[in-house]
């Protein structure tokens, strides 16, 4: 019986030994017990080179990056599907700089399986009207909320966004919404998203004006932004294919002051700047030694986060005095006078809502910049182009006149360019570009 009873106490301690250690080594052990239902997960961020937009008319694209357009402080929340917040991470940057390109969790988490959503949030506090604060509340057991549909403010009084700055730099505001499923063990990056887009300008002369440039400025962009981008699947597009999908928040306003550069530019000047996603219409205005070369819409009508997009400024010598009409196609009726948008390449976009007939009247030519009165000398005008174009215009007036009448098609692939030359007295010539199109009648204006 003694033999029995220690035999039975022994068992006893060996189990309670036994079961002592297994509680240990799933507490302490970095990988969860086959058995548990549970795996592990480490998150990752990552912060990728800026990518390059090809612009229109451009061959190549390219990727870019300047000092400090990283991560210098981050917020990082792991969700579950129903919107209750798992695990938050905060970390900022020891130094005054933004030069972290990766982040990685400093510990692993044990989770069963399913989905959810990781959120990535850097330089915050960048925004005017100190973004972080809409995350502060945002702790581990609690809900996520709306947070999908919050609009910040990106502009306030002004451009502001100057990472290089020495003494206060202005980093970068990134974000990135990233749903993901788990079924294994495994490392999920979270590829953060810039919300700004830099322009990147560069102007040149086609002529002989070496006059000083100044005062420049670009006007469009709005102040208020979608703290993700809608739609998602715009994160991570290069190109022009989907960005007409984009969506703004209807509480947007455009920018006033717009971005200004008053100093003197040089005549090969490149310069860039950071401007909030939007849908609208740009324009550019500058000064050729000190008088206006007269307003610029520029042909891209969309800009996209996280994109760089290139602006090639064309500043030609001259330019044409003109008067364009067009009578409405299934209309008739009395002429419409048609606004003469001139592009940043200097031509000329003339667009006849569902197209029809039309007059175009070359009145002259005169120096970029001149008040009025300064008139060139013209003694001929010629279409450059008209055998490429006069079945497709339906040219009707002879080679040579000052009066081009035609008519545009309803429905065009595109603009239809008519290149026309201007020759001065003594020969010197002037090349223009016309580009006529034809929209819906019921196309509304974004």
């Amino acid at each position: 019986m003694r033999r029995n009873k220690l035999n039975t106490r022994l068992a006893g301690c060996l189990l309670s030994l036994l079961a002592f250690l297994s509680a240990c080594s799933h507490e302490e052990g970095p990988t969860p017990s086959p058995d548990s239902g549970l795996v592990t997960l480490s998150l990752q961020v990552k912060t990728s080179e800026l990518p390059a937009t090809k612009g229109e008319g451009e061959e190549n694209t390219e990727t870019l990056d300047k000092p400090n357009e990283y991560i210098h402080s981050l917020i990082v929340l792991l969700v579950k599907e129903d919107g209750t917040i798992v695990e938050r991470w905060d970390d900022v940057e020891e130094d005054k700089d933004a030069s972290m390109v990766t982040w990685t969790s400093p510990n692993q988490i044990s989770l069963e399986t399913g989905n959810y959503v990781a959120y990535a949030f850097a330089n915050m506090e960048s925004l005017p009207d100190e973004g972080k604060n809409f995350l502060s509340n945002l702790t581990e057991g609690g809900d996520i909320g709306d947070l999908d549909k919050t609009v910040v403010t990106m502009f306030e009084g002004g451009n502001s966004y100057n990472p290089q700055g020495r003494d206060n730099p202005t980093y970068l505001p990134m974000s990135r919404r990233y749903p993901f499923k788990l079924t294994k063990d495994e490392t999920v990056t979270i590829p953060l998203v810039r919300m700004l887009s830099r322009v990147e300008v560069s102007v040149e002369r086609d002529g002989e004006r070496k006059e000083p440039i100044s005062d420049f400025s670009f006007s469009g962009f709005v102040d208020k932004m979608n703290l993700f981008v809608m739609p998602d699947a715009l994160n991570d597009v290069t190109d022009f294919s989907n960005d007409g999908n984009l969506e703004i928040p209807r509480s947007a306003k455009v920018v006033t002051p717009e971005y200004s550069k008053t100093e003197h530019l040089d005549n090969d000047a490149s310069f860039y700047f950071y401007v909030s996603e939007t849908r609208g219409s740009f324009k550019i205005n500058l000064n050729l030694d000190g008088n206006s070369i007269g307003e610029r819409t520029l042909t891209r009508t969309v800009l996209v986060r996280n994109r760089i997009w290139p602006i090639h400024l064309m500043i030609k010598d001259t330019q044409c005095k003109f008067k364009f009409e067009a009578y409405n196609q299934p209309i008739g009726g009395a002429p419409e006078y048609i606004e003469p948008i001139t592009d940043e390449r200097n031509n000329y976009d003339l667009s006849v809502k569902g197209g029809g007939n039309f007059t175009l009247t070359l009145d002259g030519v005169y120096p970029t910049g001149a008040p009025p009165g300064n008139e060139l000398t013209i003694t001929g005008w010629k279409i450059q182009n008209r055998d490429a174009v006069q079945d497709i215009l339906h040219l009707t007036t002879p080679q040579g006149s000052k009066v081009i009448e035609g008519r545009i098609p309803s429905k065009t692939n595109g603009a239809i360019e008519m290149t026309v030359v201007a020759t001065e007295e003594g020969g010197e010539t002037h090349t223009f570009t016309f580009n006529l199109s034809a929209t819906d009648f019921f196309e509304l204006n974004q």
